[in-house]
């Protein structure tokens, strides 16, 4: 199986990625003690089902929903982008990178729209 946790994997998830959504739409990971929806179908499901929220959260949601609107979100790409590369490009002494920082793919852009299939 690939692993998008390789060296080759970090660079290029697509092949991974695309693996995982024919074999194991639902995928649980051991290590991060979770569950990986890989297809963005089953992903938008599961966001937009009552069912899997409580009403706690659902309550969350609502009271957080004005700050996270895609307006909002949008205006805060360059400076997540500025601080996310400044902190991935700091040393650390428990991390080592191959390449500065750099955008990342990640399962959502290796989705449907993309050529990652």
């Amino acid at each position: 199986m690939l692993s998008i946790l390789t060296p080759e994997g970090r660079a290029n998830p697509c092949p991974a990625l695309a693996e995982l959504r024919r074999t194991e739409p639902v995928c649980h990971h051991a290590g991060f003690n979770t569950y990986f929806l890989t297809r963005f179908p089953d992903r938008q499901a599961v966001l937009t089902d009552p069912e899997f929220h409580g009403t706690d959260h659902a309550r969350l949601r609502r009271l957080a929903g004005g700050a996270f609107s895609a307006r909002r979100v949008a205006a805060l790409r360059p400076t997540v982008r500025d601080i996310t590369a400044r902190l991935l490009n700091s040393p650390h002494p428990r991390r080592t990178w191959p390449h500065p920082a750099r955008p990342a793919a990640t399962p959502s852009a290796c989705g449907p729209s993309r050529n990652c299939r």
